[in-house]
């Protein structure tokens, strides 16, 4: 017994002299050391045992050969074996753990190697491109003639015949005078649209025919020279008119209205009648001209413009909701350029456990209205629609400090068609000339990269195509009929985008309770080119698109800067503008864009910070 006592103090000694660490560590991550009687952690500078952790068996020195045990007053010398065992069976060990590592934090004072900074400190590219612009239509010469007497409530208007003073020997020589006596309207297609003067007056185009003399009667009607009165009249008649011409006049003599009572010699001529004015005008409503319109072909979006992927887009799939703020200054929608504001609301979905999501826009504008009307002012604060745009996004491939991503885009044609009509008076209502159909749906595949080498520093790419699958349909007015006739479809050119985006955080610590997490100043540079010349459709006399237009070529340079808010959301504002190419579609342009994370991607730091 004595024994017994003796053998366990020396082992509690044993346990007691053993140093200690603050830090609690479980039994798994102890290392039996030789030279005592505890464990060790193997990243430990000093020996310890952590609480509650079983002392590791004594270690005997090795015997000799041929030598026997020592006698141990914990063995039974009956059975030789340990007398614990007898008495209760041996505790279980506990079995190893792997050691758990410390999860890296991005704090701005402590540096991270490039293995510990994923993808997830790279925000999305701000973005650069309006896409679409005004174009050319060609519209032939739009003219209407009328021609008729001058009405006095829906009668000939009457008219006196004054000679010069003279006595007539055969035909009198010219001028003969047709004055007006009462006021009389100009009729044209059955409208009273003016009123001649009293007093206004004709003179004789040229000899007085024959027959018109003393004791005769007269047998002809002669032609007049234009009055002043009654085309000024006729042109106030038709204020949108580019042109009112004169073709001629004629005197008609109506018998039997009255008689005719000029003096001539103190004789008075013989007649029994009256005489009524027939005039005829071309109203020229549109001379043969090109018109610079908005969105004349069949752009994506209209004047709404088009949604690249690199607009708040990064090839990483995130659950996100959205709403992108676009203020293009002078796009090229009118001669002079108009002011366009474009809001962008979507939604990005994950699926397939983060590889894939599904994103959706939904773009409008207050921009220039699709329906122009040739001559009129430019309505530039109409509220317009967009491409309906979806895009299927999918990762590639993905390291801790390099993501490829690709996908495919689709524009429905949710904007409205364009127009282009002239007023006509005589209706009082607007002639359609041209109608483009919102028909085409677009393709658009991309590829993009997002690299990371540094905790701080952040690029990302973009190489993406833009196709038109079937064009858009293009009616014209058929002058022979009055009414629009299919004159062909007018397909937009492919479009070819590359886009580079480069930034650095100033300030980055998405794991702290401030209001603002984190500042990266970025720069962008985009290139868009057509691949092919504009399309255009000829027909009825008309041109939509400009058969001289060859490829467009664009780039954009984009600075601005991310702020990464608290409760997974960012901010970021942005200005571009065109730097290079000679086919600029703005002046400048404004960008202000607001992200928030929801669902599993706020709990997935690959894709929590954006």
């Amino acid at each position: 017994m004595l024994f017994r006592l003796r053998g366990r103090a020396a082992l509690l000694a044993a346990v007691l002299a053993c140093p200690t660490m603050t830090a609690p560590v479980m039994a798994a991550d102890c290392a039996p050391a030789y030279g005592n009687k505890c464990y060790t952690q193997p990243h430990a500078t000093q020996p310890y045992c952590p609480p509650g952790t079983p002392s590791a068996p004594p270690v005997e020195p090795p015997m000799a050969p041929g030598d026997k045990p020592m006698d141990d007053p914990m063995r039974d010398p009956m059975t030789d074996q340990p007398q614990a065992q007898q008495q209760q069976p041996q505790a279980q060990q506990p079995q190893q753990q792997q050691p758990q590592l410390a999860q890296p934090t991005f704090t701005p004072s402590a540096p991270t190697t490039a293995a510990s900074s994923p993808q997830s400190v790279s925000p999305n590219m701000i973005g650069d491109f309006f896409g679409t612009g005004g174009g050319t239509i060609s519209i032939p010469q739009m003219s209407r003639d009328f021609t008729g007497p001058i009405l006095s409530g829906g009668s000939p208007a009457m008219f006196t015949a004054l000679t010069p003073s003279g006595s007539y020997v055969g035909s009198p020589a010219s001028p003969v005078f047709v004055t007006q006596t009462v006021p009389g309207p100009i009729s044209v297609i059955g409208d009273a649209v003016g009123t001649i003067p009293t007093g206004s007056f004709w003179t004789a185009a040229g000899p007085v025919p024959s027959g018109f003399g003393p004791f005769a009667t007269f047998t002809s009607d002669f032609l007049l020279n234009e009055n002043p009165d009654e085309t000024a009249a006729t042109a106030a008649a038709f204020p949108n008119s580019a042109a009112v011409v004169f073709n001629g006049a004629q005197a008609f003599f109506v018998s039997n209205t009255g008689t005719v009572t000029p003096i001539i010699s103190g004789v008075p001529f013989e007649g029994n009648g009256n005489f009524a004015v027939g005039t005829s005008y071309t109203i020229i409503d549109s001379f043969a001209q090109t018109l610079y319109v908005p969105a004349p072909a069949s752009t994506n979006g209209g004047n709404v413009g088009r949604q690249k992927i690199g607009e708040n887009t990064n090839p990483i799939p995130r659950d996100r909701v959205f709403m992108n703020y676009s203020l293009f200054d002078g796009a090229r929608l009118a001669q002079g350029g108009v002011n366009v504001h474009r809001f962008t609301p979507g939604i990005e979905k994950t699926f397939f456990d983060g590889l894939a999501s599904l994103e959706v826009r939904v773009p409008f504008a207050a921009t220039a209205n699709s329906n122009f009307v040739a001559g009129g002012p430019i309505d530039d604060n109409n509220v317009e629609f967009g491409s309906l745009t979806f895009y299927l996004k999918t990762l590639l491939h993905q390291t801790s400090n390099v993501a490829v991503g690709a996908g495919l885009g689709i524009a429905v044609p949710t904007y409205d068609d364009s127009t282009v009509s002239i007023f006509n008076p005589a209706t009082n209502s607007l002639q359609r000339l041209v109608d483009i159909e919102a028909e085409s749906v677009h393709l658009m595949p991309y590829i993009g990269a997002v690299l990371t080498p540094t905790e701080r520093f952040f690029a990302q790419a973009f190489l993406q195509f833009d196709v038109d699958t079937n064009g858009n349909t293009v009616r014209t007015l058929n002058p022979m009929t009055g009414r629009l006739a299919n004159t062909g479809t007018i397909q937009d050119s492919t479009y070819l985008f590359m886009d580079l985006a480069v930034g650095y955080w100033v300030h980055l610590n998405p794991e702290s309770d401030s209001f603002v997490r984190g500042l990266a100043p970025v720069a962008e540079l985009h290139w868009n080119r057509t691949l092919d010349s504009q399309d255009f459709v000829a027909g009825n006399g008309y041109v939509v698109g400009n058969p001289q237009q060859g490829r467009i070529e664009t780039w954009n340079a984009v600075v601005g800067v991310n702020a990464l808010l608290h409760d997974d959301a960012t901010v970021t504002v942005g200005y571009g503008v065109p730097i290079a190419g000679g086919d600029d579609q703005f002046n400048g342009e404004l960008r202000i864009i607001f992200n928030w994370l929801f669902g599993g991607a706020g709990s997935d730091p690959q894709r929590r910070v954006f």
